[in-house]
């Protein structure tokens, strides 16, 4: 705005004013100007700059930057009011002594009493020789029971050699389009021992339960 002014010839007129520094009149045409060289206004800042807490010349004390803190009394203090604005300064959960936390996830004002907090909230030890969690289960090809940990409840037979046999087992015969499955095995009609016996003969290994009087298979060799 003032360089269009001057280049339209409409400039201000520079006005005389008095140094806040050194009493020095010099002109110039900004208003808001107190001092006649960035020497003056940085001196000024210096000899009048003062504690934000107590209010007390820096320059009393010895300090020369024109900013900061009179004392590591009046610091702490200006933590603590920052801290307690930003919601910062909170109760420790172990002791209740106040402190102001680093992060939000600071919730003890020491080591010792995070180590306290953490001994209290340990989970009582178990009776010696006790597995937690265990539970039984029956392998499909030894029909034996073994005991499995939560992190083995995928597995199903008790032995590498149980594993290994019931791999190598054939597989059934898949069913061509159109026929007839087995409700038990999944197999073909055909290929069923039931089926292709006229219900006289059983897959060996296969099992009955009585349902209504009548005999029905529960288990065959061949379902997987």
């Amino acid at each position: 705005m003032a360089a269009n002014k001057r280049h339209a010839g409409e400039a201000d007129k520079p006005v005389e004013k008095v140094c806040k520094n050194c009493g020095k009149t010099f002109l110039t045409v900004y208003r808001g100007k107190d001092f006649c060289t960035s020497s003056c206004g940085e001196a000024y800042r210096i000899n009048h700059a003062e504690c934000p807490i107590c209010h007390t010349r820096l320059i009393e004390k010895g300090i020369t930057t024109g900013k900061g803190y009179c004392s590591e009394a009046c610091r702490e203090e200006a933590r603590l009011q920052r801290a307690i604005q930003d919601g910062d300064y909170i109760a420790c959960e172990q002791c209740g002594k106040k402190f102001i936390r680093k992060n939000f996830a600071n919730r003890f004002c020491s080591k010792e009493c995070y180590e306290a907090y953490r001994e209290a909230a340990k989970v009582p030890a178990k009776e010696p020789g006790k597995k937690p969690g265990l539970a039984k289960k029956v392998c499909p090809v030894c029909k034996k029971e073994f005991t499995v940990s939560p992190l083995q409840m995928s597995k199903r037979y008790c032995s590498v050699e149980c594993r290994n046999r019931a791999l190598s087992a054939p597989k059934p015969a898949a069913a061509k389009p159109g026929t007839h499955l087995c409700t038990t095995c999944r197999v073909s009609q055909k290929a069923c021992e039931r089926f292709s016996s006229g219900f006289k003969k059983l897959p060996e290994g296969a099992e009955l339960r009585k349902v209504n009087g009548q005999d029905v298979v529960v288990a065959c060799p061949k379902y997987r």
